[in-house]
């Protein structure tokens, strides 16, 4: 039975991949032991005494799986460490699965037939594959330092800096849980609790890092999950020393644990070990990488012994006699640590019988968790960067429209005589409309004896208009170019700018 479900970060989430406190880079998935540790403290605290928890959770008759980002509605896969693109980004979108340099006649013609293009592996990033498109996504990290507190001197302990590498709040995630029939009972419980309430995994847990929703998406009797399973092909029977063999290629679908004869942890597994009666394992044809991880008990505080393992994404080639008659392809579970997710191959995945052609970058637009804090710090902050905003809007502003209104008779003095003015109306906290009306209102507030009329606005006045009649058109035009959005105040401050600007590029103060 499966379980499937969707985990969405509330909070950003360390997942270390070591076990020191100093800096060191987050796991780019969600570790399966997480979940499990969920689980075990559930029943821990819920059932008596006397109740067998190792032999439902540490068994490996119920086994908590790594969650991998979900991309577009699908699960996706560890990019495979078989799949080689060309070092130089020149040479264009060019796939294999071998790493053997590629004839630079592929991507032209007229080449030197004994050119050829050096390929390295893809390692990061997780992928969905539909024919021979692969959409790939890298986990968004970020990166936060941090530094122990001295309740003494009240200052930060001196030495004591420390960095955390932490997966975006935000992300989406498909986890999945497997249960063998005995333990369906259980299994069921868990579903229950796994989607009660928010849980918290990772590193510093008790602190700002965390939390997550996890929610039910499906439950499969069969392998037929459509978060889990990619389609299963055939490979083409080829021959090894002699012989004809059948060559099955196996996936890592998470890191893999084996010992051997001795106890010891290997890096070098049989075929047997991998699932086959009989076979042999081709290393020229296998892309293998080793890790060790340090599991953490928070219950007892404590790490446990290092595990030595095969990395996720790793790619076997086994060589199986054509007469045996077996068919391996398929979903299987080997070697050691299966309650923690470990173990989980598939051998002859589609997505291996034919390299991509195109391999798309897909944008992590994560909707993030609005921050709800009243914390008049942070609302101080949020009011500043909008004032900066402005800012630059009204700067952009006065850039496109000095050039429209410099010129003509207004000398940088007069220039600044404007601008003095409007900055006396942001003092005295003037609207917008009223200062318009000082400097362009028609009203006649006066004649004298010989029927001469006096007008309210400053710039058409007797004594300045024969200066500025030829740039209240312009001017105007300028005050009408001023944002709606802008309060009054910023209105006012993008006219003192205005002519700030202009005064420097009048011709009597050496503009041109």
């Amino acid at each position: 039975m499966r379980y499937c479900y969707k985990v969405t970060l509330l909070a950003d989430v360390v997942m270390s991949s070591l076990s020191s406190t100093e800096v060191s880079e987050s796991l780019d998935y969600l570790s399966g032991s997480a979940f499990m540790g969920i689980a075990a403290n559930y029943l821990f605290k819920t059932k008596p005494k006397d109740y067998d928890v190792f032999d439902d959770i540490f068994s490996g008759k119920i086994r908590f799986l790594d969650a991998h980002p979900l991309i577009q509605g699908k699960r996706s896969f560890k990019i495979p460490l078989s799949l080689h693109k060309p070092k130089v980004k020149d040479d264009g979108e060019i796939y294999r699965f071998d790493g053997k340099p590629v004839p630079r006649t592929e991507i032209d013609p007229n080449a030197d037939p004994k050119d050829t293009i050096q390929m390295k592996q893809v390692r990061k990033g997780f992928f969905t594959a539909e024919s021979t498109t692969w959409k790939k996504v890298e986990p968004e990290h970020q990166y936060t330092m941090k530094s122990s507190y001295d309740s003494k001197t009240r200052c930060a302990d001196e030495g004591a800096l420390f960095g955390y590498d932490a997966l975006v709040k935000g992300s989406e995630w498909v986890f999945v849980m497997e249960s063998d029939d005995e333990k369906k009972t259980v299994a069921d419980e868990l579903d229950g609790f796994f989607t009660s309430k928010n849980h918290r995994i990772g590193k510093s847990k008790t602190s700002q890092y965390g939390n997550v929703k996890i929610e039910f998406v499906e439950k499969e009797e069969s392998d037929d999950c459509k978060y889990f399973n990619p389609q299963i092909k055939t490979f083409q029977d080829g021959e090894y020393k002699g012989a004809q063999y059948k060559e099955y290629k196996v996936y890592a679908d998470s890191r893999l644990c084996f010992f051997d004869k001795n106890g010891q942890a290997t890096f070098q597994p049989t075929a047997e070990q991998l699932g086959f009666k009989e076979g042999e394992i081709l290393w020229n044809k296998s892309f293998v990488r080793k890790y060790v991880f340090t599991p953490r008990n928070s219950m007892r505080n404590a790490y446990d012994g290092d595990i030595a393992c095969i990395d996720k994404g790793s790619v076997f080639t086994v060589a199986v006699t054509v007469s045996s008659g077996d068919d391996y392809r398929g979903r299987k579970v080997v070697g050691e640590y299966n309650s923690i997710g470990l173990g989980q191959i598939i051998v002859n995945p589609e997505f291996l019988e034919e390299h991509p052609e195109h391999l798309k970058d897909i944008d992590k637009n994560y909707a993030k968790p609005a921050v709800q804090c009243s914390d008049p710090l942070i609302a101080w902050l949020d009011a500043k960067q909008k004032e900066k905003k402005v800012e630059q809007e009204i700067a952009e502003k006065v850039n496109e429209n000095v050039k429209g209104i410099v010129g003509g008779k207004v000398t940088a003095s007069q220039w600044g005589v404007l601008r003095a003015k409007a900055r006396t109306a942001i003092v005295e906290n003037k609207k917008w409309i009223d200062f318009h009306d000082d400097l362009f209102s028609e009203q006649v507030i006066s004649k004298d004896k010989w029927g001469k009329e006096e007008k309210k606005g400053y710039l058409l006045k007797d004594r300045l208009n024969k200066v500025w009649k030829n740039k209240i058109g312009s001017l105007k035009e300028a005050f009408e170019r001023a944002e709606s959005s802008w309060t009054d105040v910023q209105k006012l401050r993008y006219l003192e700018l205005l002519c700030a600007a202009a005064a420097k590029k009048s011709k009597d103060n050496g503009g041109k």
